[in-house]
């Protein structure tokens, strides 16, 4: 059941929703707890949810694909990831009330090629 909930993909569209819509949440409405005061929390956040994305599509990918999860599939969805945290840069300093931050580019690009790294490993 795991399985075929990772390779739907209904699954990772879900996920890529949910980071758009963290990424878009104004700064005034995140809690305030101890935790989120941590220095550079969201950096870790970041790229939690941008390994999870790889992760998931690169599952669902592999799923449509016959049990292929090919390097080239991996690395195209490492860049589509990479290009969507950039792209939520941008949209959060043109269309919200939150700060571009290039190290939450950074935070999404090590979070998505950690998570197409850790697939590879896990799956070959």
């Amino acid at each position: 059941m795991l399985r075929k909930l990772q390779e739907s993909v209904w699954t990772s569209l879900l996920w890529t929703i949910l980071i758009f819509t963290l990424l878009i949440i104004p700064q005034e409405d995140i809690p305030g707890d101890d935790i989120f005061n941590i220095t550079d929390f969201d950096k870790i956040v970041h790229a939690v949810l941008f390994g999870v994305f790889v992760w998931l599509w690169c599952f669902w990918y592999r799923g449509k694909n016959r049990g292929s999860s090919t390097i080239r599939g991996v690395i195209t969805i490492v860049t589509i990831s990479c290009l969507y945290g950039i792209g939520m840069e941008f949209f959060q300093k043109y269309f919200t009330d939150r700060q571009f931050d290039n190290g939450d580019i950074i935070a999404d690009v090590i979070g998505s090629v950690a998570g197409g790294l850790v697939f590879r490993l896990i799956k070959k």
